[in-house]
């Protein structure tokens, strides 16, 4: 059981993300793009990286809905198991440098420990978050039109199964209102109760 929670801050110095070269012609959510976006950031984050929490966003134009606009993961330094970073990726510059982020603890931060708030790389599993994102949509279009997927994402915790959440928006059916949708996933993509 957890003793506190912490907040990752984004620190100022940045060293070279190893997988710059990869083009960033666009990951495409409906096609291979989730499959592709993993299998890019592997070659940072390694398939034996401890992961805290990754985020994917889409774009909102018409026509492009289906595109990751932006994915964030945030892993453990493999130089200094205290530390972590987060490397991301955005639709117009490609992939960024790898960044330090700065952890402040909410409660008691001498019992804050790292390795408790991380779970292996190899937990997310991209075939099951592309289960995911095919099954919010299919299960949105039977009550509303204009889907937009906004966002899917993950917190990681050491010995605690995954848990995806998702974000969309929708115009209903029935009387044409544009509402929000959030839904929690288990870590086989099957829809939980909220």
């Amino acid at each position: 059981m957890k003793k506190s929670s912490f907040i990752a801050l984004m620190a100022g110095v940045a060293v070279l993300f190893s997988a710059c070269g990869v083009s960033f012609g666009g990951y495409d959510a409906s096609a291979d793009g989730i499959e592709r976006i993993f299998s890019d950031v592997t070659r940072t984050v390694t398939e034996e990286g401890m992961i805290d929490e990754f985020s994917i966003m889409f774009e909102t134009e018409e026509g492009k809905r289906s595109m990751i606009s932006y994915f964030e993961i945030d892993f453990q330094s493999k130089s200094d198991s205290k530390k972590l970073q987060r490397v991301s990726y955005h639709s117009y510059n490609g992939w960024s440098a790898i960044e330090p982020l700065e952890i402040t603890v909410r409660g008691d931060a001498s019992a804050f420990d790292l390795n408790d708030e991380v779970a292996p790389f190899s937990t997310i599993d991209p075939v099951i978050v592309k289960k995911i994102y095919d099954s919010a949509l299919q299960k949105l279009g039977e009550t509303c039109d204009d889907i937009v997927f906004v966002s899917l994402s993950a917190k990681l915790d050491a010995g605690v199964d995954i848990k995806y959440s998702t974000y969309l928006t929708g115009v209903l059916k029935s009387n044409g209102v544009k509402d929000k949708f959030f839904s929690d996933y288990d870590k086989n993509g099957n829809l939980l109760k909220r």
